[in-house]
């Protein structure tokens, strides 16, 4: 006896319909390119060429008009290769960060003290720590001062286990128990 049942195509699952396909569709728009590569995956790229020339320049004998050519081209993948590392290198660094509405703080430790930004303009006036007192940069507003200075207390009492924290040149201390009860925690 013959098995008369029906043949279905696999991706049509209970009358659904079927997956569409990669590419371009009939009256669609064809699907967006790639986006172009980032500036650390260009590195690679550019290393390899630039050692392959290099190779070429040393092991050959080339004419002199020759010579000169692929001297060019050296110079100028080295010149796009300083660009690239700028581009992949040139995010800023910190080691913590915490919200502190509205501002968000980083930090970075510098040997046994650090320093306390807001992450949106790192322009902006400043906290540094010597490991002992937290001074500002200079004149800040209120707000901006009080947001800067709770993110850097967090951080330090919470994050950089900080047991004491002068506030500013001959100013009170601070210990990070009177602070955890000030706070609730942060």
């Amino acid at each position: 006896m013959a098995d008369r049942r029906r043949a279905t195509p696999r991706n049509r699952c209970l009358g659904q319909p079927p997956l569409p396909r990669p590419g371009p569709q009939p009256g669609g728009d064809p699907p967006p390119p790639p986006p172009p590569p980032t500036a650390r995956q260009q590195l690679g790229q550019a290393e390899q060429q630039l050692l392959s020339w290099q190779a070429q320049l040393e092991e050959t004998a080339l004419p002199g008009r020759e010579q000169a050519r692929l001297q060019a081209q050296i110079h100028q993948l080295r010149t796009r290769l300083y660009s690239l590392y700028g581009e992949a290198f040139s995010a800023a660094q910190w080691d913590d960060s915490v919200p502190e509405p509205p501002l968000v703080v980083r930090a970075q430790r510098l040997g046994s003290g650090g320093m306390f930004w807001a992450a949106h303009d790192p322009e902006c006036p400043h906290l540094a720590w010597d490991g002992h007192t937290l001074r500002p940069s200079g004149e800040m507003p209120s707000w901006y001062g009080a947001a800067l200075l709770a993110g850097a207390l967090r951080i330090l009492f919470l994050r950089w286990q900080v047991g004491r924290v002068q506030l500013g040149e001959g100013g009170p201390h601070l210990r990070r128990g009177d602070w955890w009860r000030q706070t609730g925690g942060g």
